[in-house]
């Protein structure tokens, strides 16, 4: 395969400026989301032939502004979760390279912790978000959470097996 490199991107203010990817993921229409450090996410123009910052029409960024982006996935809809380091999640929804619906999820809501690690989405189109304190699911336009609160999960991966059962790993194992 062919290897692309860029070290600048193009922030919301059209600088060039050294980001740090934290996060890449590729949707199902073939675009390239980044997330980064510094919790801008960027989209792939095919137009421009390089990334560009998502903003919502009006220029404002998404609430990731300056929180790390962790985890991004595309849900059975279409939409994208977010998970922020500190921020929770966000659920976002893109048209021409432009946010035009932003919704914030946070502890307020029923997150374990803001500090969102990885999204996970199952077979069954339940989204599990893990964080630093556990894991929270999304099912039926509801949180749940599905931990042992004399336990302290820091989640850092998650995965579905062929038979239908989720995989969590964790520091400890």
């Amino acid at each position: 395969p062919k290897l692309n490199y860029t070290q600048y991107f193009t922030d919301e203010k059209g600088f060039n400026r050294m980001f740090v990817v934290t996060t890449i993921y590729k949707a199902s229409s073939g675009r390239l989301f980044l997330g980064t450090w510094e919790g801008l996410l960027f989209i792939f123009d095919e137009t421009k032939k390089n990334f560009v910052a998502l903003s919502k029409a009006d220029g404002q960024l998404p609430q990731s502004e300056n929180l790390s982006i962790f985890s991004i996935i595309e849900d059975h809809t279409g939409e994208l979760w977010v998970g922020v380091n500190g921020g929770g999640v966000l659920n976002l929804r893109v048209q021409n390279n432009i946010i035009v619906s932003e919704k914030q999820f946070t502890e307020k809501e029923g997150l374990t912790s803001n500090f969102v690690t990885q999204l996970y989405q199952t077979r069954n189109h339940a989204i599990w978000i893990g964080t630093e304190k556990g894991l929270t699911k999304w099912e039926n336009n509801q949180l749940t959470s599905v931990f042992d609160p004399n336990m302290n999960f820091d989640i850092q991966s998650l995965i579905e097996d062929p038979i239908g059962f989720l995989w969590i790993g964790t520091p400890k194992g």
